[in-house]
């Protein structure tokens, strides 16, 4: 009996609670709608606009990258070119130093134009006996026979030098 009393006090609760009027602690709100839905104030795009859109963006995106990769490109072409004639010209102009050197050597080593050359500057070739005047008046010659008789005194003077030597070394 228990049970049943507690159920008939549930069913005596539940309509005390049904038969009062429901009191809200907040105030009432007041919902005022417009002329128009919220649906029609804001219109929806379509979804292939929005593909659209996003795919124009990631193709101007891959031709600004594309173009600029590209200018990157044929500017360092282009000073690459600029080395390379730079390079070019220098090559050139060494080459043509070089051979103006050749020349200049060619010339130099040249046996008539030495020989016109010395003969300028009154030199003899070698082996050619010529007659010299010296400062004081004395002639090749002269200076010759002076020149024998000195190396004569020096072998002389070497020859008693050795005999001197040997004669200490007997005694």
């Amino acid at each position: 009996m228990a049970q049943s009393n507690l159920a008939y006090r549930q069913e005596a609760e539940a309509e005390r609670y049904d038969a009062l009027p429901i009191r809200s602690p907040r105030p009432a709100l007041r919902t005022i709608e417009g002329t128009r839905s919220r649906a029609e104030a804001e219109p929806r795009t379509a979804p292939w606009v929005r593909t659209l859109v996003v795919s124009c963006a990631v193709v101007l995106l891959v031709v600004a990258t594309v173009s600029v990769a590209r200018i990157s490109i044929a500017n360092a072409t282009v000073q690459m070119m600029q080395t390379a004639e730079q390079t070019s010209a220098a090559i050139e102009q060494a080459r043509a130093v070089g051979l103006e050197l050749e020349v200049q050597h060619s010339l130099a080593n040249n046996p008539t134009r030495i020989q016109d050359n010395a003969a300028v500057l009154h030199i003899l070739p070698a082996g050619q006996p010529a007659t010299v005047q010296a400062r004081n008046g004395f002639s090749a010659e002269t200076l010759d026979q002076m020149q024998r008789a000195a190396e004569e005194a020096r072998a002389a003077e070497i020859a008693s030098m050795q005999g001197s030597e040997a004669g200490e070394s007997h005694e």
